[in-house]
């Protein structure tokens, strides 16, 4: 490897390690609804209480890993053909509503009984 490849790529592991510690020191400022809820779906241990959650959490099971609990965020982005994870659709008909609901387009005139 061309030692210039070598300098640069230990700058850029230097940045990534002070940038992580930054982050660590000062995540807790942030407020709640900004963050992931991984931290605080990683906290469930099982499945029952990780399902409890079911609002924010995904309990995931694969044969190449252990069990875990994951944001349905988080949950979501896992290949389906290595993961089974719980509460993945669980709104996803309420959000396809929407988007039908913001594809409509206007109608040319109102309704007999808006006039």
């Amino acid at each position: 490897m061309p030692k210039e490849l070598e300098e640069g790529l230990k700058m850029m592991d230097k940045m990534i390690e002070q940038a992580e510690s930054r982050f660590k020191q000062f995540q807790h400022k942030i407020p709640q609804i900004f963050r992931d809820d991984e931290d605080t779906c990683n906290a469930h241990k099982d499945d029952t209480s990780c399902n409890a959650q079911s609002d924010i959490c995904s309990w995931c099971i694969s044969a190449a890993v252990k069990p875990a609990c994951h944001s349905i965020a988080n949950a979501k982005t896992l290949p389906s053909a290595v993961f089974q994870c719980s509460n993945i659709d669980k709104y996803d008909f309420y959000m396809q509503d929407m988007e039908d609901f913001e594809d409509e387009e206007e109608p040319e005139e109102e309704p007999a009984f808006f006039q």
